[in-house]
């Protein structure tokens, strides 16, 4: 009978799902304050950008690995001397809020989990303080990947959170190269 329990006890427990990392309940955050429409209009854009980042040799593929190897190149070899015609940014502007309260369910969710101790205790954290570090003296592109694949592994891009924002940071560096 006892060993019965310690074999139930023990199916259920590794069947219980692991706790969402920080970068999950963050993305959950941004998604959950969109609208369907949005979501369903976000996802192609998203898939659609990535192509044109691979035809451009800018990211080698849209796995994880090709995420991170994107960080990579740039650390080791320090160019960052490409560009892009998609123009990610004014496609996902429909985003954008008018009214500062329409933000008002992300933010409070974002602040939510940025406010608790296990973003605290986090990677995410971290990486967020070093950038913020480094955003106090002039910045090279090099620096900016060096910090990210010192924090992040390969494993880190298969979370969407961690994808999306290096699509906005992409898109974001090649307009302010314009």
């Amino acid at each position: 009978m006892r060993l019965l329990v310690l074999i139930t006890a023990f199916v259920l427990l590794s069947c219980k799902n692991p706790s969402k990392r920080v970068e999950d309940k963050l993305f959950d955050c941004m998604m959950s304050a969109l609208s369907e429409q949005e979501k369903d209009s976000l996802k192609p854009i998203i898939f659609e950008f990535e192509q044109h980042l691979m035809e451009e040799g800018i990211l080698e593929s849209s796995s994880a690995e090709g995420y991170w190897k994107f960080y990579k190149r740039i650390a080791e070899t320090g160019a960052y001397d490409f560009s892009n015609d998609y123009n990610f940014m004014q496609k996902i502007s429909f985003l954008n809020r008018e009214i500062p309260g329409e933000n008002s369910e992300l933010v409070e969710c974002q602040n939510e989990i940025l406010q608790s101790q296990e973003y605290l205790d986090s990677k995410q954290y971290k990486l967020k303080q070093e950038l913020y570090t480094l955003g106090k003296h002039r910045v090279t592109q090099k620096m900016i990947a060096r910090t990210m694949i010192e924090y992040l592994t390969v494993e880190d891009f298969e979370i969407d959170y961690n994808r999306f924002m290096t699509l906005m940071y992409i898109a974001d560096t090649d307009s302010k190269s314009k």
